[in-house]
């Protein structure tokens, strides 16, 4: 029976130590920032240890909360680029918060300018600009040739994967993106790849809830055939989704100078409610 115990108790500290070493969340929480280390035992544990986005991402499941810090510069290294053309993936479930200075403890207490929803004193913005060398022109504004250079930026910044992660989310977890100024997002595919240069919603919701996007800023997106800044695919179903506070500024979709309305800001195939 002794033996037993002390087996027992090592197998407890392995396991805590490694849980360490994975960084561990406080209250279902990650932290991220710029500055954060992805390495480090306790990564995305508070404020004072960030991880960075895509490993919050990455480690997130359903119920989990992503806090992510804002700056008040919007400087090429104070904005939160793509990894790879392919973006940002936040899974089933997962609630993504920006706006952030940096020391809240509520998402309430994050600040506003103008009295605008979206228009946060901390703007956490998402590029998918991996080169840093748009330069929108005259003539081409955002649309593909010119100068703006645009052929190495992600197909989508951002894509809410609606599928329910295997025995994770068979829930009523919403899941949530809110606070954040996205742009640059550059789908000139066919299909998906042709759509949401913003944000893409896909995915079989059906055994999960409904997502939300809040108080977000779109800006200099672009889709070759529909929904420059956020597209709803038609796989999305159920009554409780909405995209509610946002602000739109120059984004496109289709082809120039022709006559079909290809919902340069919104375009929804699937289920979804604007309010504003």
């Amino acid at each position: 029976m002794k033996t037993m115990k002390k087996i027992l108790l090592s197998l407890a500290c392995l396991l805590a130590t490694a849980g360490g070493a994975w960084g561990q969340t406080t209250n279902g929480r990650i932290y991220v920032s710029l500055e954060g280390n992805a390495e480090a035992t306790d990564a995305g544990t508070s404020w004072q240890n960030t991880t960075t986005l895509a490993d919050a991402l990455g480690r997130a499941t359903a119920g989990t909360e992503v806090w992510v810090k804002g700056y008040a510069s919007t400087s090429p290294d104070s904005v939160y680029v793509v990894p790879t053309q392919a973006g940002f993936t936040l899974p089933s479930g997962v609630s993504l918060y920006g706006g952030f200075a940096g020391y809240e403890t509520s998402a309430d207490l994050r600040a506003v300018v103008d009295g605008k929803a979206y228009r946060f004193a901390y703007r956490t913005v998402l590029t998918g600009d991996i080169g840093r060398n748009d330069t929108p022109d005259n003539d081409g504004l955002i649309f593909p040739g010119g100068e703006n250079g645009r052929t190495d930026n992600a197909t989508h910044v951002l894509t809410l994967n609606l599928d329910p992660q295997l025995g994770a989310n068979i829930n009523g977890t919403r899941t949530v993106v809110d606070g954040f100024t996205i742009g640059r997002g550059n789908a000139t595919g066919t299909d998906a790849a042709g759509q949401g240069g913003g944000i893409l919603v896909t995915g079989d919701n059906a055994q999960g809830v409904g997502y939300s996007i809040e108080r977000c800023f779109f800006i200099e997106n672009y889709a070759a055939t529909r929904g420059g800044a956020l597209y709803v695919d038609g796989s999305v179903t159920g009554a409780d989704n909405y995209v509610a506070l946002c602000g739109f500024f120059n984004n496109a979709a289709g082809q120039r100078a022709t006559a079909t309305n290809a919902g340069g800001a919104i375009a929804l195939a699937g289920a979804g409610m604007v309010v504003d």
